[in-house]
């Protein structure tokens, strides 16, 4: 993964603290956003959601300050106080890849595949949904107070309607008719309502009992779907046969 390797790279740099670990043993590192983007050549958002998904992975992991060595911290004080305080510090610690993380990172990946995430909604939201409270509590433990807020509750529920209505009428919904639909409803513009859709896709799928696959010939020929390209549909459970999978 390029990501990671720019990663240990960007640890293994004296002025972030080579050499160190924390209270678990674990190489840490510490580094600020403008370092993380310029290392990686990352827009801050795009940059977020790697980092995010290496935690997933369990590739990675974000110490809690109770593990980071005194030593570190006001290293990482420092750091930011040359910078003139302007700087978000982050502190990183690089696990042990051995047969039980190598297990948990298997698993997480088979996760990720079941329950339908992307990089386009990875969130804090999309885990708290799927995997619950703890699970999001450690990919992003700067957010853990963090609750869905009123208009994620709404969207939600304006997805259910939308969906469910199509599916009822259809046999089929694609995405694309879910986001128009939804975008018009809320008034929220196309690309922000297809960030919340992919956050809560998982969510909607697994309360419902839905599946979401990739058309085939057969499946197009069967609901009636006309146009080039083969769009992913969202299919009631006895919907699904003669399907693909969506890629990741």
């Amino acid at each position: 993964m390029p990501d990671l390797r720019q990663f240990f790279d960007l640890a293994s740099q004296k002025e972030l603290v080579s050499g160190k670990t924390d209270l678990n043993g674990e190489p840490i590192f510490f580094a600020s956003a403008t370092k993380l983007g310029k290392v990686l050549s990352r827009d801050p958002g795009y940059l977020n959601r790697v980092i995010n998904r290496l935690v997933y992975l369990g590739l990675l992991d974000k110490p809690q300050n109770a593990v980071i060595p005194k030593e570190v911290l006001r290293e990482s004080w420092r750091y930011a106080q040359a910078a003139g305080h302007n700087l978000h510090i982050s502190y990183f610690s690089i696990p042990l890849y051995g047969a039980k993380r190598l297990a948990e990172m298997r698993d997480r990946l088979a996760r990720w595949k079941a329950n339908h995430y992307s990089m386009r909604g990875f969130s804090r939201e999309m885990i708290l949904r799927m995997e619950g409270p703890d699970e999001a509590n450690r990919v992003f433990p700067q957010l853990r107070n963090w609750k869905l807020s009123g208009q994620s509750v709404e969207m939600a529920g304006l997805f259910d309607k939308v969906v469910l209505e199509l599916v009822r009428l259809n046999g089929y919904s694609t995405e694309e008719q879910v986001i128009g639909a939804v975008s018009l409803m809320s008034g929220k513009s196309p690309n922000r309502t297809k960030t919340y859709l992919k956050r809560m896709l998982g969510d909607i799928l697994e309360k419902h009992g839905l599946t979401v696959i990739r058309a085939t010939k057969e499946l197009k020929a069967r609901y009636g779907i006309g146009g080039r390209g083969y769009p992913n549909l969202i299919l009631g459970g006895e919907g699904a046969s003669n399907g693909k999978a969506p890629a990741a």
